[in-house]
């Protein structure tokens, strides 16, 4: 994929969706986010009804900052 077609996640710097994926067998659609600086990436599902944007962008704020707050509890050998 093109880096052009990274839309960034809105209110979070440094972090990019990648193309959304449909999990037809359990009605979810698999979101995940990566991070520009290191290209780390993380994955969540939300049920199809879950489709507005500020809803998806809500959902990747929280797993965001969990996602960096365990990476700075491993610095610390927590």
């Amino acid at each position: 994929m093109s880096e052009d077609l990274h839309l960034e996640v809105p209110g979070v710097d440094g972090w990019s969706y990648l193309p959304f994926e449909l999990d037809a067998g359990r009605d979810q659609r698999v979101i995940r986010v990566q991070r520009d600086s290191d290209g780390a990436e993380v994955e969540f599902s939300v049920p199809m009804f879950v489709e507005k944007g500020d809803d998806i962008a809500a959902v990747a704020h929280a797993v965001i900052r969990a996602r960096e707050r365990w990476e700075d509890l491993q610095g610390l050998g927590a």
